[in-house]
């Protein structure tokens, strides 16, 4: 590329330098001078041309090679579908939990529960005798003037809250799993109270109990979906699962008790006629009936030397009908006769929240 520039450049002076006359031989070596300096400033004007050109090609040439190599990989994601070859198989389970929530005929049963005399169709001057002289008991002779007291001695909790007791059998594949669980639970609440005489020397009165119990059995179908830790991580936890579950409790029994005690003698006609008062405001009632439930919730998996321990946040949905007993269909009456639909046949829904916690062992092959 130098030799053509400096060929196209010399050609025409050498053709110029030919027709110079020879009487100008001052002229002629001046010009020549002239001329080696044009000469040498051109030769190093394309050679900078020539360093530029090869820069240039040199650079496109690296471009190329660059743009030629393959791409880099990018390192994905940490794995969030396989799971822990120890959680494939068939586990058995026993667990127990914690339960509340709500039950409707709980809460009619509570509303039957007194609170001052009046309750109990008693006034603070009931039945008292005037003193009789004539009399030969020595009680009616001095009459009984006492004021009549009540006082609840333990209060009603205001909470439903039971323990479940579970067995399960479990059968765990990477994504999903299976489980049939036997659940029973059984809550009941109480109130104690006590009718007695102000200041009374013989300390006369009468304790009074009503206890409300409710006992289940449910089986269950659960199947469970398990969360990628792409969404929820837990740390310690090898596994998240979304719950969904269906189940049928064939015996749902409910049992309310009136527990009425007279420490007083029986020959006293005042604390005998309290009694039977008191008794007139209370009836016992027992039923069974048939419940059928929904499941929902979040468990977790921790796999540990000798099985696996799970911990599980549910909420349940129950409806709640056919209740009978003797043949008799339960109204809600029979639980609270002041109740404003006392005809009408007890059917309900309840809900309640459960904390479970179980252990899982691996079937053996």
């Amino acid at each position: 590329m130098r030799l053509f520039l400096l060929f196209l450049i010399l050609f025409p002076l050498q053709i110029h330098a030919q027709n110079i006359p020879v009487a100008d031989s001052l002229k002629s070596d001046t010009s020549a001078k002239s001329l080696t300096a044009k000469v040498s400033a051109v030769t190093d004007t394309a050679a900078k041309i020539d360093s530029s050109i090869s820069d240039t090609t040199g650079e496109t040439n690296r471009n190329t090679s660059i743009s030629k190599l393959p791409p880099v990989p990018v390192k994905p994601k940490a794995d969030t579908t396989i799971d822990s070859s120890f959680f494939d198989g068939i586990y058995f389970g026993a667990g127990i939990g914690w339960s509340l929530g709500s039950f409707a005929p709980a809460e009619m049963w509570k509303h039957t529960l007194p609170s001052v005399l009046k309750d109990l169709n008693l006034t603070e001057s009931s039945f008292q005798i005037a003193a009789d002289t004539t009399q030969t008991d020595s009680l009616l002779k001095a009459g009984d003037s006492s004021h009549v007291r009540f006082l609840i001695k333990d209060k009603l909790s205001s909470y439903n809250m039971s323990f479940p007791i579970m067995l399960s059998l479990t059968k765990f594949n990477n994504n999903y799993r299976h489980s049939v669980y036997a659940t029973f639970y059984f809550f009941s609440k109480n109130q104690k109270s006590s009718v007695y005489l102000l200041n009374d020397s013989l300390h006369r009165r009468i304790d009074l109990k009503q206890k409300f119990t409710l006992y289940s059995a449910s089986l269950y179908y659960i199947i469970a979906r398990r969360i990628p830790p792409l969404y929820i991580s837990i740390d310690g936890v090898d596994r998240t699962d979304l719950i969904l579950g269906l189940g049928i409790s064939p015996l749902m029994r409910i049992q309310t008790v009136n527990s009425i005690k007279n420490y007083a003698e029986e020959t006293d006609i005042r604390m005998q006629n309290i009694e039977d008062t008191i008794r007139t405001k209370f009836t016992d009632t027992e039923c069974s009936g048939l419940s059928m439930s929904m499941k929902a919730g979040f468990s977790t998996v921790k796999h540990l030397s000798h099985g696996a321990l799970e911990a599980s946040i549910l909420y349940t949905l129950s409806w709640n009908n056919y209740f009978y007993h003797d043949g008799d269909r339960i109204t809600n009456g029979d639980f609270n006769p002041l109740d404003g639909e006392a005809d009408k046949k007890l059917s309900f829904l309840s809900n309640r929240l459960e904390l479970c916690f179980s252990f899982l062992k691996k079937a053996s092959k």
